[in-house]
């Protein structure tokens, strides 16, 4: 996820039709210029090189999340994919949890955390702690408390 302004000015985003890296390749309705949806950034139009800052987010089923944040709303829509379900993420294997911090990235497989739901890993001269809780949402914490 990325905060959508640059230069003080919010831009809205909206999918195109074309796909970068077998990714998804995002177009800003202020000046058309089109953006990697995973590097967050602006690949070509006027903004070229402009970068978008990434914000922490988490993956989980909602009856985690509204266990975890009782007060949040949620837009409800008539899904247009009937297809999609539950199960999309079942096969661990194919996914990644990662990070990125001073222009460094680490990745661990997700299905490393079926084995044990904790990883102590080191990323960046730091000790962090990587945590699955029973597939329902994974996250990565520095070890250090504040």
């Amino acid at each position: 996820m990325y905060i959508r302004e640059i230069d003080g000015k919010q831009l809205t985003f909206a999918v195109s039709p074309l796909l970068y890296n077998e990714s998804l390749v995002m177009v800003d309705s202020e000046t058309h210029t089109f953006w990697s949806h995973l590097l967050g950034k602006a690949m070509r139009g006027p903004l070229e090189g402009q970068e978008l800052k990434m914000i922490n987010s988490v993956v989980c089923d909602w009856k985690s999340w509204k266990a975890d944040h009782p007060d949040t709303t949620v837009l409800d829509m008539v899904p247009t994919i009937a297809s999609l379900k539950d199960d999309y993420y079942a096969d661990a294997s194919k996914y990644i949890i990662g990070m990125t911090a001073e222009g460094q990235s680490r990745a661990w497989q997700l299905d490393h955390l079926k084995k044990s739901t904790i990883i102590n890993d080191e990323f960046n001269g730091s000790v962090v702690i990587v945590h699955d809780q029973n597939g329902l949402g994974t996250q990565v914490f520095s070890s250090m408390i504040d």
